[in-house]
């Protein structure tokens, strides 16, 4: 339930026609962005962020907002405008709007410290057209559905290499200043780069690879595969948004496929290894059961 001011509940009483809704975005990146349905900019103070002022150019509009009392998920999406100056294709290219915390209010344009926040949540799968974009807006409800704990495992359950249960130090596996020397799609290329060539079968695969110049700059991907000829050709799991071009430089760090194997020979950080190797599987129990 929902406590009201007495200025929201002033101009709910007075039937007041100067609402609109306001939406602020925080990106991971920690950048904030703030977008209104109004026709003109509303600045307003949502958050404890401060005052942010809400941009009309995108023409930002939702779906209805319908809420329960129960443990439904309520999402709805929202659509806007793409414009270089406020949301623009690169930035949704490379994700930095990817589950990018949201807080959806409704304003009063003339008061703009009369406000009720209706929603609060994250940003979903962002959808682009020529000129517009649509993105699902996700309620905090979805996280209750996620699978919270951990289990056994004979692959290591971290996810991200190098993190505060791994502490492996990425320095000597990473590899900045590679360039690309010969293009075959948006997500296949070689390099001729000292650092890349030479790598053991593997020794690429599951890690990430960051754009630092050219059209896919600050984009990150895991990279699927690579080989070991000179010049060496990544392959990597997605397709780029941009094309790659011939002289695009790239940091790449190496990866992990999580087995005890790669955690032993490749990183030396066998005592942090999280997963049971040893444990006997669902085979082994059934083949139990059937003697």
């Amino acid at each position: 339930m929902k406590t009201l001011g007495a200025g929201p509940l002033a101009d709910i009483a007075a039937e007041s026609s100067t609402f609109c809704l306001c939406w602020l975005i925080t990106r991971r990146d920690g950048t904030v962005k703030g977008f209104t349905s109004n026709v003109v900019d509303v600045a307003a103070t949502l958050t404890g962020a401060g005052k942010v002022t809400f941009k009309a150019a995108t023409g930002t509009t939702v779906s209805n907002l319908q809420t329960s009392a129960g443990r439904g998920i309520d999402n709805l999406s929202a659509y806007g405008v793409i414009n270089s100056g406020d949301i623009s294709e690169a930035d949704l290219l490379k994700g930095l709007y990817d589950d990018a915390q949201v807080v959806i209010a409704i304003v009063n344009y003339v008061t703009p410290a009369n406000f009720i926040v209706v929603a609060t949540g994250f940003l979903g799968e962002v959808k682009i057209g020529r000129k517009a974009f649509e993105t699902e807006v996700r309620t905090l409800l979805v996280r209750a559905n996620q699978a919270i704990g951990k289990v056994c495992s004979p692959l290591c359950r971290v996810k991200v290499l190098g993190d505060s249960e791994c502490t492996v130090n990425l320095t000597s596996f990473t590899f900045a200043g590679q360039t690309v020397s010969a293009v075959t799609s948006r997500s296949q290329f070689s390099t001729a780069s000292a650092g890349v060539v030479g790598k053991a079968a593997y020794y690429f695969a599951y890690g990430k690879l960051t754009w630092t110049s050219g059209a896919n700059s600050g984009k990150a991907v895991e990279v699927r595969s690579h080989n070991t000829s000179s010049p060496c050709l990544l392959t990597l799991a997605e397709i780029m948004p941009y094309d790659i071009q011939i002289g695009d430089a790239f940091t790449i760090i190496a990866g992990c496929d999580r087995r005890l194997e790669s955690c032993r020979d490749r990183f030396s950080n066998v005592l942090n290894f999280r997963g049971e190797p040893y444990i006997p599987g669902t085979d082994a129990v059934l083949r139990i059961i059937a003697q």
